[in-house]
């Protein structure tokens, strides 16, 4: 996102974040039965996103990756648990614009902070926010771009749409139409327009 403007215009694409499991590493407190299973998985998981991002640059495509820290404690929780890895980007980030939202993670060390302060150098604003601040109560992946038009599930944020009429609606309507809209979760995963006038929808809600 080099000083580029995202609209969701029907350009080739450019640029990608692909998440990323644990390394194996993180899992050396785990009891050895348990340990074992997540291993398996976690090498697996690593082999597809790399054949993955292979193939994506391939095409010419900027793959950004996830950065971890050596220290598993970077990415526990208050009990000690590990939080969920940032294995899909979706659900916290989104672009509109020339502006990147880096959303809720609760991570002491933010896996994609490298990312945010290239962002950032490049002249691109940057919103990182948590769940009780503004923005941090918005769901990226219930927030559907169609080129100047912005469709948001409202039963996804209930909880906060009070707040979201007051606070964000003025702001992103200077650049935005926002259609209010009831998808009931992940409207990137009900719908999606993969080209004018065609768009590819599921049936999961009906």
């Amino acid at each position: 996102m080099n000083h580029a403007e995202v609209y969701c215009q029907f350009d080739p694409l450019k640029e990608v974040w692909l998440g990323d499991c644990y390394p194996i590493e993180f899992y050396q407190e785990l009891k050895p039965e348990v340990r074992s299973a997540f291993c398996k998985i976690t090498e697996i998981t690593k082999q597809e996103l790399a054949s993955i991002e292979q193939k994506l640059q391939a095409l010419g495509v900027t793959v950004h990756r996830p950065q971890f820290t050596n220290n598993v404690d970077d990415y526990k929780d208050s009990a000690g648990n590990l939080l969920k890895p940032p294995i899909t980007p979706r659900d916290d980030n989104m672009v509109l614009g020339k502006t990147f939202y880096n959303l809720r993670h609760l991570y002491s060390k933010n896996p994609w902070q490298h990312i945010l302060d290239q962002y950032r150098a490049n002249g691109n604003t940057v919103h990182e926010a948590q769940f009780l601040e503004k923005y941090g109560y918005l769901v990226p992946p219930s927030i559907v771009r169609l080129g100047r038009e912005l469709l948001i599930d409202i039963d996804t944020h209930s909880h906060s749409w009070e707040l979201i009429e007051r606070d964000i609606f003025p702001e992103w309507q200077k650049q935005f139409r926002i259609i209010a809209c009831y998808t009931g979760g992940h409207a990137d995963s009900v719908f999606c327009v993969i080209n004018p006038g065609t768009i590819l929808t599921s049936h999961w809600k009906h």
